[in-house]
């Protein structure tokens, strides 16, 4: 049986605001964890009003989670008609590297502490909002300004696709001596050329290995 802290009135996630528990429900669930391939839950359902004015009953999950949690009570997909937008696919796209851990490129975000800022992570339309005041439009990508930093306002642009692309075939993320910066980064810092470099650590080269290491790409 689970047990969890239960949520309180007034707790508000990104639209929606608690208004009082509903119900619980006990459910029966398959699972390879347990001897007997079940796995029951009390599932908490909880009455929400929306900034809309509307009320929804939304299960704690969906309200709680990192990934594709509930953000209001249908009005933002019904007003907006944001859930099927490239823009909104952007959004989760990055929630799932950041917070998802059996995501592929979990390791190149999350595992590094990349994360989204408090405004972005809970709420889409901040997100929508920044990105629609800073020239969004289908033919640009998001890209952080500083890579060891998150995803907020003050370190992403939008950039052509192109731009990206080019920039991501020396994309290459290397440790060395505690900080991490972009395989060309530390060419250029410190005169090395960049195809002995990275060929130095693909052979694994006792030299090389020795003080540099690489840790993921983006």
């Amino acid at each position: 049986m689970n047990k969890s802290k239960q949520l309180v009135a007034g707790q508000k996630f990104a639209k929606l605001t608690v208004v009082k528990l509903d119900r619980i429900e006990k459910k029966t669930f398959n699972s390879s964890l347990t001897k007997s391939g079940k796995r029951t839950l009390n599932l908490e359902y909880y009455l929400c009003k929306c900034d809309c004015g509307k009320y929804a009953i939304v299960e704690k999950s969906h309200l709680t989670k990192k990934i594709d949690n509930t953000l209001s009570c249908g009005c933002l997909y019904g007003t907006h008609h944001q859930a099927k937008t490239r823009l909104y696919k952007i959004w989760a796209g990055i929630k799932k590297r950041c917070y998802n851990k059996k995501s592929k490129s979990y390791k190149d975000y999350g595992a590094r502490n990349i994360v989204l800022c408090k405004d972005w992570e809970k709420d889409f339309i901040s997100f929508y909002n920044w990105a629609i005041d800073n020239g969004y439009n289908d033919t640009l990508t998001i890209e952080r300004i500083d890579i060891n930093k998150d995803y907020e306002p003050t370190n992403c642009k939008w950039i052509p696709k192109a731009e990206q692309s080019r920039n991501k075939r020396g994309n290459i993320l290397v440790e060395h001596n505690g900080k991490v910066k972009l395989l060309r980064d530390w060419c250029k810092e410190l005169n090395l050329q960049y195809s002995t470099l990275y060929m130095g650590l693909k052979r694994k080269i006792p030299k090389y290995i020795k003080e540099f290491k690489i840790v993921g790409k983006i």
